[in-house]
């Protein structure tokens, strides 16, 4: 059971970076050492303003909230391991 939850965990973080990185694709964002406090704004609205694929409704402030959420933590991660500056 606990296995089932990581699992769920990982394959959600998975599925908002992707959907961060096609976001920034679409900006002529191709590296991740090019995403700056800007960027990450504009990313913000653009959630603000996202609709669920399925219900065509506004997507809930819970999920704005995990998706950014998933991103400051890879970045946050990126920039611990020297990978990435503030």
């Amino acid at each position: 059971k606990d296995s089932g939850n990581a699992f769920r965990t990982i394959n959600t973080a998975r599925i908002h970076l992707e959907r961060f990185q096609e976001y920034c694709y679409s900006q002529g964002v191709e590296q991740i050492t090019a995403v700056g406090d800007e960027l990450l704004k504009s990313y913000q609205r653009y959630l603000i303003k996202e609709k669920n694929i399925f219900t065509g409704q506004i997507i809930s402030r819970v999920t704005q909230l995990e998706r950014m959420d998933a991103v400051s933590r890879m970045l946050s991660r990126l920039r611990y391991y020297g990978i990435t500056s503030e």
